[in-house]
């Protein structure tokens, strides 16, 4: 909606300031174009539509070098893309002649070629035209994520949170009930997760 009403913004004053000076409508836009830069909302939405598509025409990019093809020529199409805590989930859609498995048996080359941790392919059940492909981040957690830490006696019988999932919600055990195993790849967080819970 915002680049829809910049538009308009932006033919409406060209229209009606072009007859007075030919400059004076790129003045104006610039000006419009910086009063909103200013604001906090439009620059963060700015940004993040900037960024998400640069991830989709990467995806797309990686995609044509490895191979996906049908015998018509045309290559699977990122539809949308969602950003997760640990990465991004796209929704892709498969040309005709081509199924899940074409994007599936080259997951690991397309995380090759994005420096990803891991890609996962799910196609959805109810319609076999597109898939769900995930990208999960080598640098999973770029930024630091505060845990609250308890200040008051803790109840073990309840569920604590111990972690963040892939998508950003909390992982939580409760744990006299549990045995529990950590495993992960190196530097996954394994180490955090045991310190998280020795301090309840």
């Amino acid at each position: 909606r915002l680049e829809l009403a910049l538009g308009a913004i932006s033919f409406v004053t060209l229209a009606a300031f072009n007859a007075i000076s030919p400059a004076l409508p790129y003045v104006l836009i610039t000006a419009t174009v910086l009063i909103l830069w200013r604001l906090p909302k439009w620059r963060t939405h700015f940004l993040e539509t900037t960024q998400r598509n640069h991830e989709i025409a990467r995806l797309h990019s990686v995609m044509v070098h490895t191979g996906i093809i049908n015998r018509r020529g045309q290559h699977p199409v990122v539809a949308k893309c969602v950003p997760l805590t640990v990465g991004a989930r796209y929704l892709v859609r498969i040309p005709i002649g081509l199924g899940p498995q074409a994007i599936e048996v080259r997951s690991a080359k397309i995380a090759a070629g994005l420096a990803a941790r891991s890609v996962r392919v799910t196609p959805l059940t109810h319609n076999a035209q597109f898939v769900e492909v995930v990208v999960i981040h080598r640098n999973a957690f770029p930024r630091v994520i505060e845990l609250s830490t308890p200040t008051n006696r803790v109840d073990l019988w309840r569920a604590q949170g111990i972690g963040l999932s892939e998508d950003g919600r909390t992982v939580s055990l409760t744990l006299p009930e549990h045995n529990l195993l950590i495993g992960g790849e190196p530097g996954s967080g394994k180490s955090v997760a045991l310190s998280v819970l020795i301090s309840l």
